[in-house]
């Protein structure tokens, strides 16, 4: 969870280049899977069981009411979804990748990539892409296709990225603090680019693991954040509910 708490401060980003805006989106096929979990918990919030979030399989019911309640929280947006590819060479992982992924006017974008180079153990256990199956299969099909983007020559500039205008509902302090990490943000795309072009990867894995959501108040001012998470056994997606977090009083 704290990789997507933390990509928070990423929201505010540079809007892609008209080369971007022209080239296919690589994150296309999360269109989709993104539209039922915002609409999914959304109606769970509203009183509706966990098969608001069909064709993906949910509890029954979420742990949040009280603390929703006190918080005067009446609905919620998608904010973000994690998505991680680690690059193998050989047998051996070589790269690791992580990423938040936002639903944007746009279609699906990034609000945070940064990526590492694997020098000893992996610590996160990615699925083979013939795991995602059914409901779960737009992550393998995004996979193959952000790897391909990623080795091409003009890569970073075909890697969606969200705009600001997408996020003005945000608190203004967190808007500020994703002012000051613009240009690190910026960096990282070609960084990324550089290193899975140059590793020629000859198969790759993925980890969907964290979703965040908005908690938005009948006026729509975010007034927390609500954390679940992705489980994936035998192709079948599960989405856990996770926890509500109230924003702090300064924001």
């Amino acid at each position: 969870m704290r990789m997507l708490l933390a990509s928070l401060s990423f929201l505010v980003l540079a809007a892609a280049g008209p080369t971007a805006e022209a080239a296919p989106n690589p994150l296309a096929a999360l269109s989709g899977i993104q539209t039922v979990l915002g609409k999914g918990m959304s109606a769970v919030l509203k009183g509706q069981d966990g098969k608001a979030f069909g064709p993906l399989v949910a509890n029954a019911k979420h742990p949040f009411g009280p603390e929703l309640k006190a918080a005067g929280a009446v609905s919620a947006r998608l904010l973000a979804v994690e998505l991680e590819l680690v690059f193998y060479s050989g047998d051996k992982p070589a790269y690791y990748l992580r990423s938040a992924v936002a639903p944007t006017r746009r279609g699906p974008a990034f609000v945070e990539i940064k990526g590492r180079e694997v020098k000893d153990r992996l610590y996160v256990k990615p699925h083979p892409l013939s795991d995602f199956k059914g409901a779960a299969a737009p992550f393998a099909t995004t996979a193959q296709a952000l790897a391909k983007v990623l080795a091409a020559k003009d890569c970073s500039v075909r890697l969606p990225v969200a705009a600001p205008s997408e996020f003005d509902f945000l608190p203004p302090k967190i808007g500020l603090r994703a002012g000051r990490d613009l240009e690190k943000t910026r960096a990282s795309l070609q960084e990324v680019c550089t290193h899975v072009a140059a590793l020629k990867a000859t198969r790759i894995e993925v980890r969907v693991d964290d979703v965040v959501y908005a908690a938005l108040d009948k006026d729509g001012k975010m007034v927390g954040l609500i954390k679940a998470g992705f489980e994936l056994v035998g192709g079948r997606l599960t989405v856990n509910y996770g926890k509500f977090r109230r924003n702090p009083p300064d924001r």
